[in-house]
């Protein structure tokens, strides 16, 4: 039996657990499924395979040839529509019988990057009525895949010509005016506060408009030009906000749009999200405009997509003062209307290999600037990448600082420039985008977004984190690829080897500047905060490994109605609240010199758990507590939050010259599993100004401040201090054999906590602005892929050593192949604690001509113990391989360096030539490490 729906849609019954279930056919308001889709593609289903069959389901997977994308991000021509027919928990049902040109609805599903699922709505056969509907429907795109060379698209409508259909002219107005506010405008027009959907005619309030709609439209772009060209004549800058486009309208960059949008509700609005209704070709000739502030604006404005741009990419050079060429990729947005509009531009500037080992991973982040009206412009520092010149002699040089004022200068005098510039980045280019911003100010650079940057390079940075040595993967990475020849080219010359391969590499620079001098305060901007006027966003999280200065920033600190809650350490392993103790105790008793002492015995080796960062998120903490002396409360009678700065303080004394501590802050729960809240350290050394080496057995106050975090210690969970005098492999070992006296002095032994009140259960969390990217806006990860990383730990008698290894694969456009492997032993020996040795490898293939294959996981491997070569004819491609073996290592008096490393390329006659190698060999004094 079938059912005939004349409204909507028709309804097939199916038999389902004993009942007819109905499946509705396609939604005729194509609009609807389009706006609700991520992905809306065109094209080819090739393949069906049936996987569940039963009373209940019916499921299958497509495999789809892509035509077309009608919406959504990029993708390769093939993709695997997953999960697709009969489903118990779904409305609509998908055919997708092969041989059938169909325009599909699509999200992103699964672990597969190629695999995608079909949104709770049947597919549409892309027959003549289908077609006639694409050309009349807005907010399309007619892009073909990543790998096709033709265009077979479908027409679909363009923005000056848009139509919706079954969408009333009707225009009602609903919502209220506020009669108490203020107007802004004296021309006899009332102007209020007010709802972002009132609109007013000939100065009264109207609730219907549109009447004739023949006669009462006005194109968008006219009338928020009109509107643009109102303000300007008000010369109102502070009730004004830069604006850009939105959909389907055309409002230059240099335009003012202060708070204002006229906003009307279709009759027909109930059946759409308000965030996807059109407003195009929909308002009327109303010659008085309303003018909104603050919030009412950003509530209009929300109403709204910004309009996204279709962009081109160009590799140019930006030539230095002398002479030297830094390579630039520059993304550029394309105007639909004006070819002559400009943009800002977004600056990211580091030597991360922009067009090889970093290709993939920038792609997501400039595709979603540049739909958005940004030039994105990614340089690669002098000596590295693509770019000219002799390898920058260390991080942050002044050449490299030097450069990036010209190349700031260079972008906002292109052609398609606004002449504003933003820095932004993670990491390397986090760090000079604070730099530039608070130690050269150029005068074209307006703002900066930095994720993972530092004030302070000593103390924050990956060498010597709270100025303690630090080795980790980075370290080798930065000295092995920083060998490599230029992209694209790949020139192996006099030139390459002179400028890159037998560059000093820095692990021996940073070891000639062990103390915190001029060589690290020069380029930290934590001397220089008065510069730092430009706007900034600071993006950091609580075990990110570097997150100080995030919070260092904040000028509200401590927090209003922060309390400072002091616990003391006490006999028998005791944490005590100090409004708990029974009586104070006598000022006789504070200084007798009897007190008690718990001794920590030096275990150079312990603190895997704790992880290679310090703290970076970890597990169960026991098995380092076991070594350490920890202080417990009794179990908490009621809920403690705390929010900043955690100070701990305490008397301590070792036998030796040189001695580290680090603390850890803790939550035991009802299970004793110990998880990690805050931790800190201190060099010993830098107890005294300048550092010092300490006098043996002499009683020395310390007072560390803890990274910054949140927690909530629940009732019931003990609140832990755990205390030691190592935290391998994060920090390098002090070399001396000793013990550690901690003295429990209650006027100096104790720990702060930044308490804050408890949220009621009935407060109302404050909105939450910030929006997840829509799925439209990430693209598939096809050409990028990793082992999951190793991390363990072996232990002997006579030794403990820490194993690091991650392999990388990454498929550019151009055909190139590339495989890297990292992979370091980090050993502490038992017998001596001055015997720790980093014993490190680097190797990086490179193969060309993998062209064909439709994402990185397409590619063969070898089947070795690494996995590093594809599995293919290497006699016919050209391919190379760079190895660096560095080894790091101690004792008590000096630190050693030995680099070696080798390139090896096969030749034209395909025999294999003998690597080039570089050796190098340093030795330098510790110095309070």
């Amino acid at each position: 039996m079938t059912r005939i729906i004349f409204i909507c849609f028709i309804l097939f019954p199916i038999a389902i657990n004993g009942k007819l279930r109905s499946c509705p056919s396609t939604d005729v308001f194509i609009w609807n499924t389009v706006q609700r889709a991520p992905l809306v593609v065109y094209g080819k289903s090739i393949g069906k395979v049936i996987y569940v069959d039963n009373d209940a389901e019916l499921l299958f997977n497509v495999t789809f040839r892509v035509e077309c994308i009608l919406k959504g991000q990029d993708i390769k021509n093939r993709i695997e529509i997953t999960d697709a027919g009969i489903k118990s928990d779904r409305i609509a049902c998908q055919y997708l019988d092969p041989g059938n040109i169909y325009v599909v609805f699509l999200e992103k599903c699964g672990l597969n990057m190629n695999a995608y699922c079909p949104i709770d709505v049947q597919e549409r056969l892309a027959d003549d009525t289908t077609l006639e509907l694409l050309e009349k429907t807005c907010r399309l795109k007619r892009n073909p895949p990543l790998d096709s060379l033709s265009n077979n698209c479908p027409s679909v409508s363009m923005p000056e010509f848009c139509h919706y259909n079954n969408i009333s002219t009707k225009r009602k107005v609903v919502d209220y005016i506020n009669t108490n506010d203020k107007p802004l405008f004296n021309n006899g027009t009332q102007i209020f506060h007010g709802s972002n959907k009132i609109i007013i005619k000939e100065g009264k309030l109207i609730d219907l408009i549109g009447d004739n709609p023949r006669h009462d439209k006005i194109d968008r772009s006219r009338l928020l030009q009109f509107i643009a060209d109102s303000v300007r004549s008000l010369s109102n800058e502070n009730n004004s906000i830069p604006i850009s486009c939105y959909e389907n309208n055309y409002i230059s960059h240099g335009s003012i749009i202060p708070n204002v949008i006229p906003i009307t509700k279709n009759l027909n609005q109930i059946n759409r999200l308000s965030s996807s209704y059109p407003f195009v070709n929909d308002y009327s000739t109303t010659t008085k405009i309303l003018y909104f502030r603050d919030q009412l604006s950003r509530a209009a404005f929300a109403d709204h997509r910004i309009m996204t741009y279709n962009f081109t990419s160009e590799n140019t050079w930006l030539t230095m003062p002398d002479g030297v060429r830094l390579s630039a990729t520059l993304v550029i947005p394309i105007s639909q209307r004006d070819t002559n509009e400009n943009f800002p531009v977004l600056l990211e500037y580091k030597p991360y290999r922009k067009d090889d080992s970093f290709f993939n991973f920038n792609q997501p982040k400039i595709h979603y600037l540049a739909q958005r009206g940004f030039i994105v412009a990614l340089v690669d520092i002098r000596g590295t990448g693509s770019s000219e010149g002799v390898l920058i002699e260390y991080e942050y040089t002044s050449q490299e600082l030097n450069d990036c004022e010209h190349v700031i200068e260079l972008l906002a005098g292109h052609a398609r420039s606004n002449g504003r510039v933003g820095m932004y980045g993670l990491s390397w280019s986090a760090f000079n985008s604070l730099m530039m911003a608070t130690l050269r100010r150029p005068p074209a650079l307006h703002a900066v977004f930095a994720a993972h940057g530092s004030e302070d390079l000593y103390n924050n940075d990956v060498h010597y984190g709270d100025g303690i040595l630090h080795q980790d993967e980075y370290i080798l990475s930065v000295d092995h690829e920083n060998a490599l020849p230029a992209s694209p080219d790949y020139l192996i010359n006099e030139q390459w080897t002179k400028e890159r391969f037998t560059r000093r590499p820095w692990i021996d620079i940073y070891l000639e500047h062990q103390l915190n001098d001029k060589f690290w305060q020069n380029h930290s901007i934590k001397y220089s905060y008065d510069n730092l006027t430009v706007p900034v966003y600071l993006l950091a999280g609580l075990y990110d490994a570097l997150t100080t200065a995030t919070y260092r920033y904040e000028s509200h600190w401590p927090i209003p109605q922060q309390q400072t809650r002091r616990m003391q350490f006490k006999k028998g392993r005791k944490l005590v609240e100090q409004a708990l103790l029974k009586s104070p105790m006598s000022t006789a008793e504070k200084e007798n010199n009897d007190i008690d002492i718990d001794v920590l015995q030096h275990q150079p080796w312990i603190g895997f758990e704790a992880g290679s960062w310090l703290g970076m998120l970890t597990g169960d903490q026991r098995p380092f507590d076991k070594d350490c002396l920890v202080y417990d409360s009794d179990p908490t009678q009621e809920t403690i939050e705390i929010i900043g700065f955690v100070n701990v303080s305490f008397q301590a004394s070792t036998t030796a010259h040189l001695a580290h501590w680090f603390v850890r802050l803790e939550d035991v729960d009802a299970s004793d599993q110990v998880s990690p809240v805050a931790v800190g350290a201190i060099n010993g050394a830098q107890l005294q100004t300048p550092p010092a080496y300490l006098e043996p057995n002499f009683r020395y106050t310390i007072t560390i401040r803890l990274h910054f975090t949140t927690w909530t210690f629940l009732p019931g969970h003990r609140i832990r201090v755990a205390i030691s005098n190592a935290m391998f492999a994060s920090a390098w070992p002090t070399p001396f054999p000793m013990n550690t006296s901690i003295y429990l002095n209650p006027s100096v032994s104790f720990i702060d906590l930044p308490v804050v009140p408890s949220i009621s259960p009935s407060s109302i969390p404050p909105a939450f602005t910030q929006q997840q990217v829509a799925s439209s806006d990430m693209l598939p990860q096809l050409f990028s892929a990793s082992k999951p990383k190793v991390y363990k730990k072996h232990e002997t008698d006579i030794a403990t050593t820490i194993t690091f290894e991650q392999v990388t694969y990454e498929l550019l456009p151009n055909g190139c192949f590339i495989s890297a492997l990292l992979a370091w032993d980090f050993i502490c020996s038992h017998l001596d604690p001055a015997d720790v040795r980093w014993v490190t490898r680097a190797r990086q293939i490179y193969v060309f001509d993998m062209h064909g294959y439709e994402s990185i996981a397409d590619v063969p491997l070898k089947d070795d113990d690494e996995r590093l070569y594809p599995n293919v004819d290497l006699s016919t491609r050209r391919h190379f391989e760079l190895v660096t073996d560095l080894v790091k290592h101690s004792d008590q008096d000096y630190f050693y360096v030995h680099l070696k490393r080798q390139f090896l390329e096969k030749n034209d006659t395909a025999t294999c030539q003998q690597p080039m190698t570089f050796v190098f060999n340093g030795k330098h004094k510790r110095n309070c490490h």
